[in-house]
């Protein structure tokens, strides 16, 4: 399969269908009834492509799906993809349509909203998060008036004496609805971290996002649940440029070149989502250590993986050059004589922010199966549903 493009992702799908059974096998240990798994599918998968890997985690056992936004959902629908499906944002007021019309199970935090999408609808708790959700009281008292599907909290914390205070504050509200009669038939806390952490939290359903990418949270033993990482961004040299001692390349000039060397030129930049900085300020003490820590390994020897932004030339990490461009990166590539263009090399980003338009190649068995070129196309809208503004 020839991909008409400088850069893309691989996902390996086979990777993906062993993290799901990997997961499943770890909620089914020591479980008459194993809870349900929810893929979370949410920023286009994390940015691996949500209607393909929607239909791997399926395949492999999976069988509910979660994502952010409507849009996502519809997205997902109009695919052919008909697993439960819940929406983790409270939908907006002229988005309550749709929900029907979609077949999609909705995020609730009000009595209005519970009474207009029930049954198919799961009221979300705030234990603490602080995003959006009922409060304790309000929970149980909309459940006294409006039976609905599902109720579950975001627990959201990754110390555990906190995360038990959260956990236990959403256990207590269940045992009381259960007394009272008024318990949902599901109700689910656990999230990635949470169900590695605290098995306690592994309710009727668990949302499960990293672990299916291989990527692991807080509270992950790697080695304990032998996750395999799905995601390789590589791109083809474009160019390779013999720089003479003293040259000063990239914007601003601000590398410059002690010996003779060569630059090879990579079609990737931050347009792409490649050497995006982390969010929040650099003078940051955690973001600090972190960067000491790393550089303490290295200098000791171990072998990392290069940061964001970072490039591997035959599976051996080379040095960028200069200041990130919006669509190119350099690298000193002066190890590699033979390097020629057309060479594929790999890439180190985030992949929740590698650009959509970046086409995603899926393998099985190590071979392409399946692209997404990336390029957008128009989603269907209702047209019934009111403009924002409009009376209905």
């Amino acid at each position: 399969m020839y991909i008409p493009a400088p850069l893309w992702a691989e996902i390996d799908l086979d990777a993906i269908t062993h993290n799901v059974q990997r997961v499943l096998k770890l909620l089914a240990a020591g479980r008459e009834r194993p809870p349900a798994l929810m893929a979370v599918l949410k920023g286009d998968a994390y940015g691996h492509g949500a209607v393909a890997v929607a239909g791997a985690v399926l395949a492999a056992g999976a069988q509910w799906l979660g994502v952010s936004t409507l849009a996502e959902a519809m997205e997902l629908r109009e695919a052919g993809i008909e697993a439960p499906l819940l929406v983790f944002n409270p939908p907006l007021p002229d988005e309550l349509a749709s929900f029907p019309t979609y077949r999609l199970t909705a995020t609730v935090a009000d009595l209005a909203a519970a009474r207009q999408l029930a049954p198919a609808c799961h009221l979300q708790v705030d234990t603490g998060l602080g995003r959006f959700g009922a409060d304790i009281a309000t929970a149980a008292a909309i459940l006294a008036e409006q039976p609905v599907q599902g109720i579950y909290t975001h627990l959201g914390v990754f110390d555990l004496p906190e995360l038990r205070f959260r956990f236990t504050r959403f256990r207590e509200l269940l045992d009381r609805l259960q007394a009272s009669g008024h318990r949902p038939a599901l109700a689910h806390a656990a999230a990635s971290s949470s169900l590695l952490l605290e098995p306690a939290t592994r309710l009727d359903l668990v949302r499960a996002g990293n672990l299916l990418y291989g990527v692991c949270p807080e509270g992950c033993v790697p080695s304990g649940l032998d996750l395999r990482d799905v995601w390789r961004l590589r791109a083809r040299v474009v160019a390779i440029r013999q720089v003479p001692a003293g040259a000063r390349v990239g914007y601003g000039a601000e590398h410059r070149f002690r010996r003779p060397a060569r630059v090879a030129v990579v079609p990737a930049g931050f347009a792409d989502g490649v050497g995006l900085e982390p969010a929040g300020r650099m003078d940051r003490p955690r973001v600090l250590l972190r960067r000491l820590v790393r550089l303490i390994l290295q200098r000791a020897g171990y072998a990392l993986p290069p940061a964001n932004g970072g490039v591997e030339i035959r599976g051996r990490p080379v040095n960028r050059v200069g200041r990130q461009g919006m669509a190119h990166t350099l690298v000193d590539a002066t190890a590699f004589s033979d390097l020629t263009p057309g060479e594929p090399v790999t890439l180190y980003a985030r992949r929740a922010t590698v650009n959509a338009r970046v086409p995603r190649v899926y393998l099985r068995d190590g071979l392409p199966v399946a692209a997404r070129t990336g390029v957008p196309r128009p989603m269907t809208l209702i047209d019934d549903v009111p403009q924002r503004g409009e009376t209905p």
